[in-house]
C-alpha cells in the first residue's frame, strides 16, 4: 500500500512538474527509509520539533531592539479586508520565493483562513513585512490539544537578523496567553542552523526528531542563515 501511495503522489507530482519532491520520516526506521530510497529520495537532516512552556506571568521578554528603530508589531491575517489580504499573498510570496524558488503558500494560507484552523501572523515595522507565520489553534487543526502549533515561519531574507525571530517568537507566546494555552510548538530543520540554534536560545527543547528526505532539482536549497521554521509531515 505504502509503495501504491507513493507512487501516486509521484505521479502528481510529476503532472505538476514540481522541481523539488520532499517527505520525512522516522530516523530510527530502517524500512522507511528504504522504501522511499526506492523512489530516488535521499536522506538529508533532520527536522526537529520543539516546544516550550508557557509562562503565566507576563509575556517573555525579547532582546530589546535598538533604539533608533521602531519596535515590530503583529497583526493577524484574518483582520484584514479581502483587497488587502489578496496584496498580503503577493508580499508573503515575495518572501517565500526568496527562500525557495516558486515557493508558494497562498492555498496554505487560504485553508487556514477559510476553515478558521488558526490564522497567519504577520511581523510588520510600519509599512514593511518582516515575516509571516502560519499558525495553527487547537480544535480541528493539527494543534494538539492546549497548544500553539506554528506550521510555518519565516522571516524575509532582507530582514534576516536573530533579533527579529526572537522578536516574532516571543509575540507568538503572547499570543499563545491569549488564547490560553499550554504551550507553544515550533518545529525547524536542522540545516536552518541559525534558526535552530535561536529556539535554543530562547527556551525551546526537542520534543521528537525526523528525517527530511527530498528529490529533484532543487536538492538543498536551504541557505543555514535563513530564519525559517517549517514541518513538511
Amino acid at each position: 500500500i505504502g509503495q501504491q501511495l507513493i507512487r501516486a503522489a509521484q505521479e502528481f507530482f510529476d503532472e505538476n512538474k514540481a522541481t523539488l519532491h520532499g517527505c520525512v520520516t522516522y530516523p530510527t526506521s530502517p524500512k522507511h527509509l528504504y522504501l522511499y530510497h526506492k523512489f530516488g529520495y535521499r536522506p538529508k537532516n533532520l527536522g526537529a520539533i520543539m516546544s516550550r512552556a508557557i509562562d503565566r506571568g507576563p509575556a517573555r521578554a525579547a532582546t530589546a531592539p535598538k533604539p533608533a528603530k521602531t519596535p515590530p508589531t503583529m497583526r493577524r491575517f484574518s483582520t484584514l479586508e479581502e483587497a488587502k489580504k489578496k496584496a498580503t499573498l503577493a508580499r508573503i510570496h515575495r518572501i517565500t520565493n526568496a527562500i525557495c524558488r516558486g515557493m508558494d503558500l497562498s492555498k496554505e494560507i487560504e485553508i487556514v483562513d477559510g476553515l478558521a484552523l488558526g490564522d497567519t501572523l504577520l511581523l510588520e515595522r510600519g509599512r514593511d513585512l518582516i515575516g509571516f507565520a502560519i499558525c495553527h489553534t487547537p480544535g480541528v487543526s493539527e494543534a494538539p490539544t492546549g497548544a500553539l502549533y506554528i506550521k510555518f515561519l519565516a522571516i524575509d531574507p532582507s530582514q534576516r537578523k536573530v533579533e527579529n525571530l526572537e522578536q516574532f517568537v516571543a509575540a507568538i507566546e503572547g499570543l499563545g496567553q491569549e488564547l490560553r494555552v499550554q504551550r507553544v510548538i515550533l518545529p525547524v530543520y536542522s540545516r536552518y542552523w541559525v534558526a535552530y540554534d535561536t529556539l535554543l536560545q530562547c527556551g525551546y527543547q526537542v520534543d521528537f526528531t525526523m528525517i527530511r528526505m527530498q528529490r529533484g532539482k532543487q536538492e538543498d536549497y536551504e541557505n543555514p542563515a535563513d530564519l525559517v521554521l517549517d514541518d513538511w509531515r
